[in-house]
């Protein structure tokens, strides 16, 4: 029997959120990167973009501020008005 995999969804990570969409911005996700639904992200100080979290790094990026709520696919540059799920400040 052949096993089928099946990607990420928008939103299939959350239990439940505000009323309409309250926990949701439109962001720009940073140039050269491809993300799934769910990624958690951090926002480079320089220029405000999210990028994937990166505990290593000390540009912003190493602070979680944020959960993609769908995938995103900026790999040819910036790409801009996604929802996300924003964590408590």
């Amino acid at each position: 029997m052949t096993a089928l995999i099946e990607g990420q969804h928008a939103g299939e990570f959350m239990v439940s959120e505000g009323n309409k969409t309250i926990s949701r911005e439109a962001i720009t996700v940073a140039g050269g990167e491809a993300l799934e639904a769910g990624t958690v992200l951090g926002k480079l100080s320089a220029n405000g973009n999210y990028v994937q979290l990166s505990p290593g790094s000390e540009d912003g990026s190493e602070t979680a501020v944020a959960i993609l709520y769908a995938g995103a696919d900026a790999s040819d540059g910036p790409s801009t008005e996604l929802p996300l799920l924003v964590l408590p400040r």
